[in-house]
């Protein structure tokens, strides 16, 4: 009786624990189908016990038929020594919605060795990629207006030299194959990244943005520049050059004025 009387006790402790965990646990058999989880699993996804209770966890819960199907997963646990992790992971609630936890399967077994189940404890993690996908989607909007307004100041030189303007992609499509070419180069291939082209390209439109500062009688002049106009005109990437230069140090990190000036 005094040992019945314990293991009423523990498995009564057991029951309590289980449901007071914060992450969700849902108990799988070996054949997919759902056979006890908590109290967290409930709140997460909305079902009644009623619903899930010897489903198949497919069935219910996979929000993207893309993805391993449970079967296929608790072959990855098997082969991991009883444990497997998967982060951002797509699940499906019973109003439809999607939500994506952080997850952690791990084989139960009894005390032959032998799985006799799998448990899935989960962390939502859907507030947190809901607002990284909103940011990525900021950033990228960012981004955007930041080419065009770049490409739109950098055109500023076609209203005064007309065979500016006409150049300007050519130029940045040939930046992109020359700094593609040099990274495939052991030289280069750690240093030139996919960010740095990306900046290079943006910058390379600026290249000729000094010519703003040329007066009107040598950049238009229809004939032949002396020595001297010829000089001046030279002097336009210096002058571009400074100009991005002031632009950069109100920058508090390296931008693509950075090469833009170079």
């Amino acid at each position: 009786k005094n040992i019945e009387a314990r293991l009423a006790i523990s498995e009564r402790s057991y029951a309590v624990l289980f449901d007071t965990i914060l992450s969700s646990i849902i108990i799988v058999d070996p054949l997919g189908r759902t056979v006890n989880w908590n109290y967290t699993a409930k709140e997460l996804y909305g079902y009644s016990w009623e619903e899930v209770s010897g489903e198949y966890f497919d069935s219910v819960f996979r929000a993207n038929h893309q993805r391993p199907t449970i079967s296929q997963i608790f072959e990855l646990v098997d082969e991991n020594g009883g444990r497997y992790i998967e982060a951002e992971v797509p699940r499906r609630r019973k109003d439809g919605t999607d939500l994506f936890t952080y997850t952690s399967y791990s084989s139960i077994k009894n005390t032959s060795g032998k799985t006799i189940a799998y448990s899935i404890i989960e962390k939502d993690l859907t507030e947190r990629v809901n607002l990284e996908r909103k940011l990525k989607e900021s950033f990228d909007r960012i981004k955007e207006t930041q080419s065009a307004t770049i490409l739109g100041f950098a055109r500023l030189t076609e209203y005064r030299d007309k065979n500016t303007g006409k150049h300007l992609k050519r130029i940045r499509e040939y930046t992109k194959v020359l700094a593609t070419g040099l990274r495939s180069m052991e030289k280069y291939k750690n240093y030139i990244t996919d960010r740095y082209i990306e900046d290079l390209c943006l910058s390379s439109v600026l290249h000729d943005v000094g010519k703003v500062a040329i007066e009107d009688s040598i950049l238009l002049k229809a004939g032949q520049l002396d020595q001297k106009e010829f000089s001046r005109v030279k002097d336009h990437a210096r002058m571009g050059g400074d100009a991005l230069r002031d632009v950069d140090t109100e920058i508090k990190r390296e931008s693509f004025l950075t090469l833009g000036k170079e």
